[in-house]
C-alpha cells in the first residue's frame, strides 16, 4: 500500500457522504480550524517523492502535488488498479501540526492489516488519498478516512464503500471511457 499524501505536501451499495461528513473546528480551548474541503477519486496521480510512514502497510507515503483536484467526487470507489481517493482539508492551526491521518479498511495483505496511518501535513488544502497499487490493496467494503488530533479527537471523518467497476458509473466513465470506447 501506498497512501499518498499532499504536502505544502465490500459494501456493494454506497456509503452515505452526508453521514461520513464530519468537521470539529474547536474543543473546549483548542482550536483546530480545520476544513473539510471534499472528498472524491482521481484516476491517475503523479508523485513527486515519498515520506516515510512506518504506520503503513509499505512504510512510506507518496507525496503529489497539493493542488491536485479530483477527478470524480463521490464516495463509491472501484477496486481498480491506479485508483486514488481520499479527502481535502485546509487548515495551519498549530493544534493540526500533531495531527494524523488514519485509514481503516477490510482486512488486506498477507498480515490481514486492517488500519494504517500517517502524520497529516497541514496546508490550505492538504489532499490525503490512498491509491490501489497493488492487487492486494483493492479490497472491497467500507474505508474511513480520519483525521484524528494528538489526543485522539476526530477532527474530520469521511466514508468510502469500494465496490465493483459497474457500481461506480460516474468513476467508470470519467476515468475508463477510452477502454470502453476502444
Amino acid at each position: 500500500m501506498r497512501a499518498i499524501l499532499a504536502l505544502a505536501l465490500t459494501l456493494a451499495a454506497p456509503v452515505s457522504a452526508a453521514g461520513g461528513d464530519v468537521v470539529l473546528q474547536a474543543q473546549g480551548d483548542v482550536e483546530y480550524g480545520l476544513t473539510f474541503d471534499g472528498y472524491g477519486v482521481i484516476c491517475q496521480i503523479e508523485t513527486e517523492g515519498q515520506r516515510i510512514a512506518p504506520d503503513t502497510e509499505s512504510g512510506v507515503v507518496n507525496v503529489v502535488p497539493q493542488g491536485r483536484t479530483f477527478d470524480v467526487l463521490t464516495n463509491v470507489v472501484p477496486a481498480e488498479p491506479g485508483i486514488s481517493f481520499g479527502i481535502r482539508t485546509g487548515g495551519t492551526a498549530p493544534a493540526l501540526w500533531a495531527a494524523r491521518v488514519e485509514v481503516t479498511h477490510p482486512p488486506m495483505g498477507v498480515q490481514g492489516i486492517t488500519q494504517q496511518g500517517w502524520d497529516y501535513v497541514p496546508g490550505d488544502p492538504s489532499l490525503n488519498l490512498f491509491t490501489f497499487e497493488y492487487p492486494y490493496e483493492a479490497v472491497k467494503g467500507e474505508w474511513t478516512f480520519r483525521i484524528l488530533a494528538a489526543d485522539g479527537t476526530v477532527l474530520a471523518v469521511q466514508l468510502f464503500a469500494v465496490t465493483d467497476l459497474s457500481a461506480a458509473p460516474a468513476v467508470a466513465e470519467t476515468c475508463f471511457a477510452a477502454e470502453f470506447t476502444s
